[in-house]
Parts: structure tokens; sequence; C-alpha cells
């Protein structure tokens, strides 16, 4: 968002689309929890975020909302409300689609089954797609240093404790001793941390901002 903010440049429309590429899932879950048909809920995501990118809404936003997160769901709430009762999407825009979301009942498919909230699978959702940019990042940093079978090994471990032997084991794999796993390993945690940080940060205004959107998706 600190990019996608400034809505005078081309830089900024480029990344606020970007955005909308990545977090769409979280918004067709939303929808489709509030009980709408998947038909309905593909034609109602691509208009709300056809709208938000081609209006520049974002831009206009009140500044001190400044979680992305936060912005995306008052909007699609005041979209939905606006829209439930007007013609589906083929007559809309004369059908224009920013991008294909001929995926999205599967990918919705995939998820499991629970009582959760539209709200709280929105939060859910959101947290996870962070979480795998993380780990996509700390991947592809990996790959670069040509580390592709540690970070096989070790990825597990970035967010969960090792059971009884589990470094030995890595450790054999990796021709090194277990303690010497053991640190790489925290500092893999570190990276990821930071990582994940990092894409956070590009959802929001302010370091304050920033630390309560990591409390509330992840330490609640």
């Amino acid at each position: 968002m600190n990019a996608a903010a400034e809505n005078e440049s081309a830089h900024g429309a480029a990344a606020l689309e970007t955005l909308c590429k990545l977090y769409w899932l979280p918004i067709y879950v939303y929808v489709r929890r509030r009980s709408y048909a998947p038909h309905d809920a593909q034609d109602a995501t691509q208009e709300f975020f056809a709208r938000i990118v081609s209006d520049n809404s974002f831009a206009r936003a009140d500044r001190s909302k400044g979680k992305f997160r936060s912005y995306l769901l008052g909007a699609l709430n005041h979209f939905l409300a606006d829209e439930r009762d007007k013609q589906r999407a083929e007559k809309r825009g004369g059908g224009k689609r920013m991008w294909s979301l001929e995926a999205a009942e599967e990918k919705y498919s995939q998820i499991p089954t629970s009582t959760l909230s539209p709200e709280k699978a929105f939060d859910q959702r959101w947290g996870l797609i962070l979480l795998e940019q993380g780990v996509r990042r700390l991947q592809a940093e990996l790959k670069d240093r040509n580390k592709e079978l540690q970070f096989e090994l070790l990825k597990d471990f970035l967010m969960n404790e090792p059971a009884d032997d589990e470094y030995e084991v890595v450790a054999e794999k990796l021709l090194m001793n277990p303690k010497h796993v053991a640190v790489i390993v925290y500092r893999l945690r570190q990276r990821f941390r930071q990582l994940l940080r990092e894409e956070l940060a590009q959802t929001v205004l302010s370091k304050e901002d920033l630390d309560e959107e990591l409390r509330h998706l992840f330490f609640q």
C-alpha cells in the first residue's frame, strides 16, 4: 500500500493492481461466505476490483485508516450493498474483466469447511497469503545461493518446533552437525519474519499499523 497509495503515478496504480491480484482470494472467500453462488461471487469479485483500480478510490480513502485489509473489507461491504440487486457482471462495463477467476471456486473448495464468520475467514485467508509470500521469497533467496535442498529440509521448522531427533535426521542428510542445523533454522526464522514484515508493510501506512496487523493476523 505504501506504493499503491501514490496513485498519481503509473507505478502507484500498477502497485495497487498487483496487490489486488495477490489478495483476490480473501475477497472471494468473504463473498462466498455471504451466501453468494460461485458464478455470482466471481462476478462480484471481478467488478469490485475493477472499480477499485479504475476509480483510484483507494487514493481518496481516509489516510488515517491505513490498513489495506480494513479498507478493502469496508469498501467491499459498501459495494455489495449497492450491487446485490443490480445486473450481474455480463452487463456491467461491457463484461470487462481484469483477470481470470476460473480457478476461484476450485481454490475455494480446497479450503477446509469451518464455522468461521465471513470476516474471520477473510482475515484467515489474508494471513495465509502473507505467509505463503514470505515462504516463496525465502525459497527464492536460498535457491539463488544454491541451497534448495537446505530449504526443502528445513522449511517445516519455520513455524514449527522440531520433534525429538528431527534435527539429527536432517543433519545426516545435510552432512552437518545437529547444532549447526539449529543455528541455520534460527537464522532462517529471523529472515522469514523480516520478509513477512516486508510483505505486510506493503499493505499499511505506518509502523504502528504494521505492528497492529501482525498482532491481529498472527497472534490472536
